[in-house]
């Protein structure tokens, strides 16, 4: 059955793995011509090749479920079901929402969705883990940091940011510590994605103006499904380090002499992540990379603590911790690097935040933001970065924290927790997943046979809690992450003036789009048809 008389009529493909959170049934199919959101991003995924419509999908053998979230009010429950929901079916969960870009709030995940992103990554895909991925924010005119996104910078997820055809950084696309990479999208030079849409009564219709990191999230889900339809086997911590080694850093340009190479040769750039994501270089990776397993050899350490102090004016804090060694000759190599901190501030946007390694590499983790005047400060809040990447975790890392206000704040506590896993010298290809964690006080989804996920869009509102749970935590967004239909103007941030200019060897990077090999069964995409309300 061709895909886009599927896409036109109702959305999903996949009935197992479909579901309407909003209306508490097996339907997701859209109700109104708002309701498109969903169905733009399942053709720019999984259209059908030979259509003769819009387009063929960059993943055109996967299959879709339709995920139907947040066209009505939700509650961290809800959340956390709709992003688990069918793990059986639903492998890759694309997700193109997010709290509102206002630049000034700190959004996270409540509890229940916490866990549900650990239930995925270790129950999903038969003990492989579920892979999420997340649009990054389209909030960088508003001084927004993907930072302050609870879901784009959880280590279980894929934070993706958006540039244009040419490869230039597109303005409302939002930077931070947390960024995978970046995919195409619409960048207000007047090129936008075509996809498919959705017209009430009038089918096969297309839409040239789709946008946003909206748009440029499930780029990356797509690619994720050629992976794992070339290799199946490969787990949710594998997906990232392909991503990751296979992402195009923008050699030749300004851009990159202002990244930074960390001492494993890996390029970062906080507009960028570590690069422009396509589809050759990934899909030629994951065809000799080595598992590095998955979430079942997850351990803990702790160092010891250590009293945080004043945040001076105009002036840069530091408080660092050490990470002990691993026991019997194994090194541990990073994966991610989580800093979570609970601080005082009367205007918490003037904090700039950056991270360093111990073998020496600096990166930023948030920016300032200029529009969060906010005097609440942060309470346990976790910025999160995979830019060291295999880097020794054994050492001293240190959070750097500039205070560019007139007046001084304090750190109350901080931890530094180190994910990551083992290596033994004598066993290189075995790796074993591991945690590290230094505490310092004072301071969508595409589903199938070999692919699957969801993909999510939502305009959050404030709800109340779930009468059936009453440990729910209310979500205290407003509004939720809109699609960026016409780009709206940015600015370039300055980066931190201890950024390295080193050169990196980009390796020859692929250009072109790969096809996959043929799979056992097809992957399956699961698409969220939601309301874009207000655009």
């Amino acid at each position: 059955m061709p895909f886009l008389s599927i896409l036109t009529q109702c959305c999903y493909q996949n009935q197992y793995g479909s579901y309407n959170f909003n209306g508490g049934d097996g339907d997701p199919e859209p109700r109104n011509n708002n309701d498109k959101h969903g169905t733009r991003i399942a053709g720019q995924i999984v259209a059908s090749r030979d259509n003769g419509v819009c387009g063929v999908g960059l993943a055109h053998g996967a299959r879709v479920s339709g995920i139907r979230l947040i066209a009505d009010v939700v509650t961290d429950t809800t959340e956390a079901r709709a992003l688990t929901h069918a793990l059986g079916e639903n492998h890759i969960y694309s997700n193109s929402w997010g709290p509102t870009d206002s630049g000034i709030g700190a959004d996270a995940p409540g509890r229940h969705t916490q866990n549900a992103f650990e239930q995925g990554t270790s129950a999903g895909r038969d003990g492989k883990g579920a892979v999420y991925v997340f649009a990054a924010g389209n909030g960088h005119a508003s001084g927004d940091n993907c930072n302050y996104d609870g879901y784009a910078n959880s280590p279980y997820t894929i934070a993706v940011g958006a540039v244009s055809s040419t490869g230039a950084i597109s303005a409302y696309s939002e930077g931070c510590g947390a960024l995978t990479g970046v995919a195409y999208s619409s960048a207000g030079d007047g090129k936008s994605i075509t996809t498919i849409d959705y017209v009430v009564g009038k089918p096969n219709v297309c839409a040239s103006d789709h946008g946003g990191t909206s748009a440029a999230a499930p780029q990356v889900s797509a690619v994720v499904a050629l992976i794992l339809q070339k290799r199946d086997d490969l787990t949710w911590r594998d997906v990232q380090h392909i991503l990751a080694r296979g992402a195009a850093p923008p050699v030749g340009s300004n851009a990159y002499t202002q990244g930074v190479v960390n001492s494993a040769g890996l390029w970062t750039h906080p507009r960028w992540g570590f690069g422009v994501i396509r589809a050759a270089k990934p899909f030629n990776l994951a065809s000799t990379w080595t598992t590095v397993g998955g979430s079942e050899y997850a351990h803990v350490w702790r160092s010891g603590s250590q009293e945080g102090g004043e945040l001076p004016v105009n002036r840069e804090a530091t408080f660092s911790v050490e990470m002990p060694e691993g026991a019997d000759g194994w090194s541990e190599l990073v994966e991610h690097v989580l800093f979570t901190v609970t601080l005082t501030h009367p205007s918490r946007g003037n904090l700039a935040f950056y991270a360093k390694s111990p073998s020496n590499t600096v990166i930023e983790l948030a920016a300032r933001r200029l529009y969060d005047t906010s005097s609440a400060g942060l309470d346990k809040w976790t910025f999160t970065t995979p830019f060291f990447l295999d880097e020794p975790a054994t050492g001293k890392w240190t959070l750097s924290i500039v205070n560019h206000f007139g007046v001084a704040g304090k750190l109350t506590e901080f931890e530094v927790t180190v994910r990551g896993r083992f290596v033994e010298p004598q066993l290189n290809n075995d790796n074993l997943a591991g945690i590290i964690v230094g505490s310092v006080i004072g301071g969508l989804a595409l589903i199938g046979g070999a692919t699957a996920g969801v993909a999510l869009y939502r305009n959050k509102k404030t709800s109340p809690q779930d009468p059936t749970d009453p440990d729910d935590e209310m979500l205290a967004t407003e509004e939720g992450r809109a699609q960026t239909e016409s780009p709206i103007g940015g600015r370039d941030d300055e980066l931190a003036s201890s950024f390295q200019n080193t050169e990196v060897n980009d390796g020859g990077m692929g250009l072109t789009a790969a096809a996959p090999q043929e799979a056992p069964q097809p992957s399956t995409l699961a698409i969220g048809q939601l309301i874009d309300e207000g655009n």
